[in-house]
């Protein structure tokens, strides 16, 4: 199959249906910028990590293993987060699993309707392109399955942790490194590592980073809105 990821066409050589299945949204027909073998061996050892899953699924874990790697050693992340879009500019909030970042994107559903679309639930692509950060959907986008097959400028990333009272300030990311860098997926190779930190710290410099504690209410989505999207462009 060929897919384009992030802008990317991949032609994966896969055994196991279920990728087609998982990534049937991002079919393409353009001629392939880089290949991808899966073979039995690396779904074994996947497998190893992933004891229970299924080899279809650990297949597709490799898929993702092997895109991420690609961005990794040029242009871009794959970084732990549900993205937004709202009056055309993308946001993300990130947290560790089970913090409420789809809780709380659903309540910017809630509050502002079609304004705001989904653009992933889990596993989005960060790309650096003419100058611009700009966020990309994927197919490993949750268990929901949000996600769209599109790309828009990345305007800010919170940080988001639970509390009874909503507050949000704008933080020097600085302060947040080891918080917003353990969000990020990447391959301890000694180039993977020196390119993630690398992109990091240049997008961290360049996109607004705020401390987001709320609560689940759509309250909360109010509060992230005016302070968020207030400088946009």
């Amino acid at each position: 199959m060929k897919i384009k990821i992030a802008g990317v066409v991949f032609d994966v050589k896969h055994i196991y249906p279920y990728a087609e299945r998982a990534a049937k949204d991002y079919f393409t027909d353009e001629i392939a910028d880089f290949a991808i073998e899966i073979t039995k061996e690396q779904i074994a050892r996947a497998g190893e990590k992933s004891k229970d899953f299924s080899p279809a699924y650990n297949e597709w874990l490799e898929i993702h293993r092997q895109i991420c790697r690609y961005f990794e050693e040029r242009d871009g992340i794959m970084m732990h987060g549900a993205v937004i879009s709202y009056n055309g500019a993308a946001y993300m909030f990130t947290a560790p699993s089970g913090t409420g970042k789809t809780t709380h994107v659903m309540q910017w559903k809630k509050l502002c309707g079609d304004r705001v679309e989904i653009i992933n639930g889990d596993k989005p692509i960060i790309r650096f392109m003419d100058g611009e950060y700009f966020v990309y959907g994927t197919p490993w986008c949750g268990k929901e399955r949000f996600n769209i097959n599109t790309r828009m400028k990345l305007c800010g990333i919170a940080l988001l942790s639970r509390a009874e009272e909503n507050r949000i300030e704008r933080v020097d990311p600085a302060e947040y490194l080891n918080r917003l860098i353990s969000q990020i997926y990447f391959h301890k190779t000694p180039e993977c590592v020196s390119n993630t930190l690398d992109f990091a710290d240049k997008m961290l410099k360049s996109v607004p980073v705020y401390s987001l504690q709320c609560n689940i209410g759509v309250e909360a989505a109010e509060v992230a809105r005016r302070a968020m999207t207030e400088h946009s462009n």
